[in-house]
């Protein structure tokens, strides 16, 4: 992203942030690249930060970043260019570190799930090789290994060996010489590289052999005794072999660092801009910061965003930061900000161009998930005094100067953000300048954040299409920031009450009131009144939706109450009707034992059968009462699925009332619909409906008639339980239907009636039947039931 002026991040408070990356690198490249870290095009940067931002995931689903631990080769690379050249220990165990913090980022990128990681892992190349053949040659403190050659192994041996010889001889003739009182220590020492023993100056040539050395004090002299001279020489020797050996070894390894210097060098540069992407994530992983969706129509849609630099400045110190909610783009381009002096307006301002910034630079802003900030091209800004001193510039002059390379540079890609709009000279004059570069720069299409004390910018925005008012809230009681955004209205001044409040002369507020004149200070009151009531109608719009809360709790509340008292009241009747089924049960045992006296006492037949008639004809009532609720229960017990939110059109399901039936919308017409429920189509008002789900698929199935070879016209169920009775019923209705019959009996024998009930309630339910009673008396009454197929 193209900037200007160059120097408007540390402006904008992007100083503070990059310190904080670069103090979070662990590799001198990293930090070198988080000192020159400035905006880049677009998509690098939409690049880098969906880079950054799987390595915040990663950290947050416990995933450890590796630290980039390793100093720049550079130098070595050079060192070991000529053909022929070997590197000491110490820069192969730093090229060692080197290759081992490679194959660490490579193992940790391939771990992420997005292609930019598998591609930023192929960029590392693998040294595995390089770093093994390090690691056989050196011990971790630099020291040559035994083991890194045969030949080495056989030297150190041999020294070993050698050592030892001096050793005893030198001890042989020390112990002599301590004997003849010449020696003024027990143990032999080192000089020049060459085993001697200690002896007094006075006896040195008492001692045959070299003298290598004289103590500071002269008092003892440090003699290599001449039997020992050759067993040194042989030492000597042996150490020289080793040096060749060990030059040997080291300009083998040196050979493979000089096949892989482009590699070396290729995984530095990769290493330090992984350090730096993972500086970048801790940083926004402490603010929860986010990757916005991006596109490219300009709009800016922050959602409870921080300032990033008030964030760790605060955070520091324990405190938090006012979000802020803004939105920029589509009809709405430019936002002019107004409202009190420290009321946070240019914070507002500066956040939505930090937040742009970052974006630029590939670091996760702190907002919510759903904040949206689309691409720009460039960033043009006019913010704070830049008087110039070597140009011979005043603040006016710089700001013009600003304002020509706004002007002439700005389009729909850009973003503008002009702090103090109109500041710098005479007021009307700066005021009617300012609207005219307003007008351009909207024009243009610019996305456009200023803010502004002006009167006639606030009228300017009240009047332009796409140009919207925007204030900070102030707390008028106090006389204090809320530092609370809100867009839709301009802001007052409040000049005079806090003039008054700061303890300025009461009457120089009065004459500053005289001065400014009454159509101005009424302008400033009549904001400040529109604030207030703007605050007292969100806080009344506020109480009202927790009023509809509570209201639409307290209606949930109730008519769970009226559903448990429906089925209360059903299940009572239930019982009663249970109750009224068995004593009507056993009235009819009574009622057949009479019939039998009756009939064996030679009793009129018709008046008989009248009385039982209108017995059965009550029993049925009650039965068909019982069955009516046990369906309304069942319908309730199976209840619809909730509502469901948008509009009603044709085809949806719906239910009736609250509890009432379920249905399919036929027609609509006005505020009255054709419900579809069952076989019935009845017109119901559209607020009686609830949306219960959407149009069904249509369904076809074919069922084949399969005809058994018999099909009984009796069956005898008599003295089986209900449950059994009823399913040997269905077993048998179906083959007399599948059979071709008209006709069909089902006996079930007269009791207490129970089953014969059962079996009715269920032949009730099939609706492929014509019809079912009871057999006339002659031919088994109310033992036997006749279905007609």
């Amino acid at each position: 992203m193209e900037v200007y002026p160059s120097h408007i991040g540390d402006t904008l408070g992007f100083g503070m942030i990059q310190a904080r990356v670069v103090g979070s690198c662990t590799s001198e490249s990293g930090a070198a690249l988080g000192a020159a870290l400035v905006p880049l095009p677009f998509e690098q940067a939409r690049d880098e930060l969906t880079l950054v931002a799987e390595m915040v995931r990663l950290q947050q689903a416990g995933y450890s970043i590796p630290e980039a631990l390793f100093d720049p080769v550079d130098d070595y690379m050079a060192e070991v260019r000529p053909k022929g050249a070997f590197l000491d220990p110490d820069a192969l165990l730093e090229i060692r570190r080197l290759c081992r913090c490679s194959s660490d980022v490579r193992r940790f990128l391939e771990s992420g799930k997005i292609g930019l990681f598998n591609r930023a892992a192929q960029r590392i190349a693998p040294l595995d090789g390089l770093g093994e053949a390090i690691r056989d040659l050196l011990e971790d403190d630099g020291e040559i290994k035994e083991s890194a050659s045969a030949e080495l192994r056989r030297i150190r041996r041999e020294i070993r060996s050698a050592q030892a010889h001096v050793r005893k001889s030198l001890m042989s003739a020390l112990r002599k010489a301590t004997a003849e009182g010449w020696a003024t220590e027990d143990q032999p020492t080192l000089r020049g590289g060459r085993m001697v023993i200690p002896v007094r100056t006075e006896a040195k040539r008492k001692v045959s052999g070299i003298v290598h050395d004289v103590s500071a004090t002269g008092q003892t002299a440090f003699i290599e005794p001449a039997q020992c001279v050759e067993l040194n020489n042989d030492v000597r020797e042996l150490e020289a072999e080793e040096r060749r050996e060990i030059v040997r070894l080291l300009m083998v390894v040196s050979g493979l660092v000089r096949e892989h210097a482009t590699a070396l060098l290729d995984n530095q540069r990769e290493l330090g801009l992984f350090d730096i992407r993972r500086a970048k994530a801790l940083l926004a992983a402490s603010w929860d910061g986010i990757a916005p969706t991006q596109a490219d129509e300009g709009v800016i849609d922050l959602v409870d965003a921080r300032n990033p630099e008030l964030v760790l400045h605060l955070g520091d110190a324990g405190r938090t930061v006012v979000p802020l909610t803004v939105k920029l783009g589509g009809e709405a381009t430019m936002l002019v900000i107004s409202g009190p002096n420290a009321g946070g307006k240019s914070v507002a301002m500066k956040s939505i161009g930090l937040c742009a910034w970052l974006l630029a630079c590939g670091i996760p802003i702190p907002a919510a998930p759903e904040s949206r900030f689309d691409r720009f091209d460039r960033m043009l800004a006019d913010i704070g005094d830049e008087q110039s001193v070597e140009d011979d510039l005043s603040t006016f002059s710089s700001r013009l100067a600003r304002t020509r390379e706004m002007v002439e540079r700005a389009d729909p890609r850009t973003l503008v953000l002009i702090d103090e709009a109109g500041t710098g000279t005479d007021p009307q004059e700066g005021a009617a300048l300012a609207q005219a570069a307003l007008e351009v720069l909207h024009k243009a299409k610019a996305r456009v954040v200023v803010t502004t004390h002006h009167a006639a910018l606030k009228l300017f925005a009240h009047e332009t299409a796409g140009v919207v008012n925007a204030m900070m809230r102030f707390d008028e009681a106090t006389l204090s920031p809320t530092y609370q955004f809100e867009e839709g209205l301009p802001g007052a001044s409040y000049a005079f009450e806090i003039a008054d409040r700061m303890g300025l002369p009461p009457k120089v507020v009065a004459r500053g009131r005289d001065i400014l004149g009454s159509d101005h200070v009424s302008m400033e009151r009549l904001l400040g009144d529109l604030e207030s009531r703007n605050r007292d109608l969100q806080e009344q719009v506020a109480r009202q939706a927790s009023e509809a809360g509570k209201a639409s709790e307290q209606r949930r509340i109730l008519e769970r109450r009226l559903e448990a008292l429906t089925e209360a009241r059903d299940q009572i009747k239930d019982r009663a009707l249970e109750e009224a089924h068995q004593i009507l049960g056993g009235a009819n045992a009574e009622v057949e034992r009479a019939i039998r006296e009756i009939k064996e006492s030679g009793a009129d037949r018709a008046a008989v059968k009248d009385v039982r008639k209108r017995l059965d004809e009550r029993k049925s009532s009650v039965g068909q009462a019982r069955t009516k609720t046990r369906r309304k229960k069942k319908a309730r017990s199976v209840q619809v699925a909730p509502s469901l939110q948008g509009p009603i059109g044709i085809g949806d399901h719906v239910r009736v009332g609250v509890d009432g039936p379920t249905g399919e919308i036929i027609t609509l017409k006005g505020n009255e619909a054709v419900v579809a429920i069952g076989p019935a189509h009845t017109r119901v008002k559209m607020d009686r409906l609830c949306k219960v789900g959407g149009p069904r698929t249509q369904r076809v199935s074919v069922s084949a008639k399969i005809t058994p070879v018999h099909a009984r016209m009796t069956l005898d169920v008599r003295g089986k339980r209900a449950l059994e009775a009823v399913s040997e019923v269905e077993r048998f209705v179906d083959e007399a239907l599948s059979g071709g019959l008209n006709r069909a009996e089902i006996l079930h024998g007269k009791g207490t009636g129970a089953l014969r009930l059962s079996i009715h309630e269920y032949l009730a339910t099939r609706s492929d039947l014509s019809s079912f009673a009871e057999a006339p008396i002659e031919q088994g009454g109310a033992g036997v039931t006749i279905v007609h197929i």
